[in-house]
């Protein structure tokens, strides 16, 4: 069950179009989102907040809104 879900969140992200337009900008911008959410300290999943892959989903989204726009 966990590999499906992996799959299926591998297929999403292959599809948006800043992954098909310029991969180094969207990897560079995931990696600088995952910085920030380690030097803000907000509180992962352990501690009541959101896990990190749900912060780096949202920032693909908003990165792709940029894209298609």
């Amino acid at each position: 069950m966990f590999s499906s879900t992996k799959d299926e969140h591998a297929h999403w992200v292959g599809q948006l179009n800043v992954f098909q337009q310029d991969q180094q900008i969207a990897r560079d911008f995931l990696r600088s989102v995952k910085y920030w959410h380690s030097q803000r300290q907000i509180p992962g999943t352990k501690e009541g907040g959101y896990p990190a892959l749900a912060w780096l989903f949202l920032a693909l989204h908003v990165l792709s809104l940029h894209f298609d726009s």
